[in-house]
């Protein structure tokens, strides 16, 4: 029985892909990651951010009009919150069906700022985009305020 994922070693960028899936190896692999500002890690469509602490490169123009020249193909690219974007708004367009994103994490962790990370050209015209206040820590609380907005 292997007690560790070799897969893990080098990082993978989605968690599901781990030959050894258990609490060491997922930690493992956000660490080796985390090593190589490589912030984002998908479980298979859920993305998976750890806070930098620091400013990075991966919000330029070039970044924002790669992944939404993208497509539906944005699943080929590596996990990102533009990628994360992209597939909703090409999901809303395709279906015309409200879509949601969930962001949420400690108080302080930074986690509204990500929602400003998502590309003008999806939000500009829109007034769909909500912020859930800080304090809400379960999910049906979470949903009953977006309800109610």
């Amino acid at each position: 029985m292997l007690l560790f994922s070799t897969s893990a070693t080098t990082g993978v960028a989605d968690l599901s892909e781990l030959d050894v899936l258990h609490e060491a190896s997922i930690l493992h692999n956000l660490k080796v990651r985390y090593g190589k500002n490589d912030v984002y890690t998908f479980v298979v469509n859920i993305l998976c951010v750890l806070n930098p602490f620091k400013p990075l490169s991966c919000y330029s123009s070039d970044i924002v009009s790669k992944y939404h020249k993208a497509g539906e193909e944005v699943v080929t690219l590596s996990p990102h919150i533009f990628a994360t974007a992209q597939l909703s708004y090409s999901n809303m367009s395709k279906s015309k069906e409200d879509q949601v994103i969930i962001i949420t994490g400690e108080s302080g962790a930074g986690a509204p700022t990500y929602l400003v990370q998502v590309p003008k050209e999806h939000n500009s015209n829109s007034s769909c985009i909500r912020v859930v206040e800080e304090g809400s820590s379960t999910l049906p609380t979470m949903c009953a305020k977006l309800r109610n907005t």
